[in-house]
């Protein structure tokens, strides 16, 4: 639902970029009346008596051309700036699918790995239990102290409560998984680290976010659309010049009798010439609005740069960290299995096998996270650089394409290759590794 409801909005702004297109084609209108009319005039006083008030049956009947010559460039600022509306609405819907596609690989990976953590706090349980029978086994003995059965007790209704919140945890997952996709999961797999297409370098990463970005390129624009409609707005300051055509067949007006048909072909020149300063305020106010568009603009960069730094950051931490929770999540093992033997031959006390039985747990949970960490780390580079949905090879929505205007339809066009109003590939980079933004004008 969130896709098709952007997906939604720029299909109705396509509908605008029509009705603007429509201003280049004539208008034709048709009227018709029918009536009963009282005139008072000086044809019906000049007539013979009797003289004065006259009430007949009036018709009318007209059609009447209207072609627009010259109105300022209204009509064709209009039109490009509508197209760039639907551009950026497009790069919206981009964006928009970018975003869940994220939201569904992150629900995805709660899913796989909430599993993992649900089987460490069973295997963790699992151990406690053992334990917890061998020390119940020596106090009936008589050989086991009623304090380690306690604390063996209380570490088992502890493990319990681990195992009660994984699985808490993983129907949560699920649940997010299912207002993800619309399915619940069902047999779902680790995916393999993204390969193909990845950055090597932060730098890298950022110039590809800059230049593939949907939003950033969404509010380059929004850029555009504001500079159409302050040229727009300059239309008033000049003559419109219309053809018009008309045809009238009329009956009994104004008092009188008979036929009243005409027909014209006139070209029409009309020129506002005072409007209290209306026009002139337009034009400041579009001006201001194509700064207000610029500076959305920067802010969507800084916005994107951002980005990727964040996730980067994210995904190079959590890949160093991954050595150093393997090692401790396997010499955690180790410690607990020495522990296990040292404790049955009476070298270690029972707080030290349940001490690290725990820390075992602990390693284990923390070198999965680190490992779904690394793994989101990897997907959220891409989506900052606005190139997961290509690795993922899944394609576009079509509301994500740009229909083009041509004379005699619309053709479609890849919103990936449309750059037709501004430049937003290749930008310069500078010696500080800052990116700059051409204002294309």
């Amino acid at each position: 639902p969130d896709v098709l409801i952007s997906a939604n909005s720029r299909e109705a702004i396509e509908e605008e970029l029509r009705q603007a297109y429509a201003g280049y084609f004539p208008t034709l209108d048709l009227n018709a009346g029918w009536g009963r009319e009282k005139s008072d005039n000086a044809t019906t006083r000049a007539a013979r008596p009797p003289a004065g008030t006259r009430s007949m049956w009036r018709t009318e009947f007209g059609v009447n051309a209207r072609q627009m010559l010259f109105d300022g460039f209204a009509v064709k600022n209009d039109v490009e700036g509508n197209m760039a509306r639907v551009r950026a609405a497009s790069w919206r819907v981009n964006n928009d699918a970018q975003e869940r596609a994220l939201n569904v690989i992150n629900a995805f990976l709660d899913v796989v790995f909430e599993k993992e953590l649900v089987a460490h706090a069973r295997e963790n349980l699992n151990d406690h239990q053992t334990v917890y029978g061998q020390i119940s086994k020596r106090s009936e003995g008589g050989v086991g102290r009623k304090a380690d059965l306690d604390q063996a007790e209380g570490r088992l209704a502890f493990a319990r409560t681990n195992l009660l919140a994984e699985q808490a945890n993983l129907r949560d997952a699920e649940t997010h998984y299912l207002r993800q996709v619309g399915l619940p999961p069902i047999e779902l797999t680790k995916p393999d680290n993204p390969v193909t297409g990845f950055p090597e370098t932060l730098r890298s990463a950022i110039a590809l976010g800059v230049n593939n970005h949907p939003e950033l390129r969404a509010a380059v624009s929004d850029v555009v659309v504001a500079r159409a409609a302050n040229r727009a707005a300059k239309a008033p300051f000049y003559p419109r010049l219309d053809l018009e055509l008309g045809l009238d067949r009329n009956h009994n007006i104004d008092g009188t009798q008979g036929a009243n048909d005409d027909a014209f072909a006139m070209l029409r020149l009309r020129w506002n010439l005072f409007k209290g300063g209306a026009d002139v305020a337009k034009v400041k106010q579009t001006a201001w609005k194509i700064e207000e568009a610029k500076e959305v603009r920067n802010r969507a960069h800084r916005q994107v740069e951002e980005s990727v730094r964040l996730a980067w950051s994210t995904y190079v931490t959590a890949q160093a960290q991954i050595p150093y929770f393997r090692t401790h999540m396997n010499a955690s093992a180790r410690t607990r299995d020495a522990y296990g033997k040292q404790f049955n031959i009476g070298q270690r006390t029972l707080l030290d096998l349940l001490d690290s039985s725990n820390e075992l747990y602990q390693a284990k949970t923390a070198y999965t996270n680190a490992k779904r960490l690394e793994l989101l780390g990897r997907f959220r580079v891409l989506e900052a650089t606005g190139c997961l949905l290509d690795y993922l090879g899944v394609p576009l929505p079509r509301a994500a394409r740009i229909e083009e205007p041509t004379m005699f339809g619309y053709r479609y066009k890849s919103v990936h290759d449309y750059d037709q109003f501004h430049r937003t590939n290749n930008y310069p980079e500078t010696a500080n590794n800052n990116v700059v933004i051409d204002d294309g004008k």
